[in-house]
């Protein structure tokens, strides 16, 4: 048996013949190879490419796919988390600023009463109205309150003037 080389790099590729075979079979395919050779183009060539070469199209992992699929999912929940946290921040922030809100007002309306029943007190005050707390001494001439109405003399039962002086308070 007679090996023929192909003559092909980096792969070796031989042919197999006996050697008690027809020598002018063995030169006729000898001759044939070499014109194959010659020709990059040749259906040699495309055999050996087809056959030989290792060109391996690229695949990525079964793993590299699954963590892709997890990753994405992970992605997807953190997204919609942070969604729906958002939407009840800004529900906290809206309820946040409507209690302020009634604050505020209920601060200004305080204020306002409280304005009221400074300027009460002042205008009494200036008609001789106001007596001490503790004496419980009433002014010989009746009060006029804001809406017009007269109180007699003497602290009504109840209020702070009827309240006994402490020890010592004249």
């Amino acid at each position: 048996m007679a090996f023929i080389h192909g003559g092909v790099s980096p792969h070796q590729s031989v042919f197999a013949a006996s050697t008690s075979g027809p020598q002018h079979l063995l030169d006729t395919i000898d001759n044939h190879l070499l014109n194959l050779k010659s020709n990059t183009q040749s259906v040699y060539y495309g055999s050996l490419k087809r056959w030989i070469a290792e060109d391996v199209k690229y695949e990525l992992p079964a793993w590299v796919a699954t963590l892709g699929w997890v990753l994405g999912a992970v992605l997807m929940m953190s997204l919609a988390g942070g969604v729906l946290l958002k939407r009840q921040v800004n529900a906290r922030t809206r309820e946040l600023r409507q209690i302020n809100q009634e604050m505020e007002q209920r601060i200004v309306q305080r204020t306002a009463e409280l304005a009221a029943a400074v300027e009460n007190a002042q205008a009494a005050d200036r008609q001789g109205c106001i007596r001490s707390l503790w004496s419980g001494i009433s002014s010989s001439r009746p009060c006029r309150r804001r809406d017009g109405e007269s109180r007699g003399r003497g602290a009504p039962p109840g209020s702070l003037a009827s309240i006994p002086a402490p020890s010592g308070a004249a």
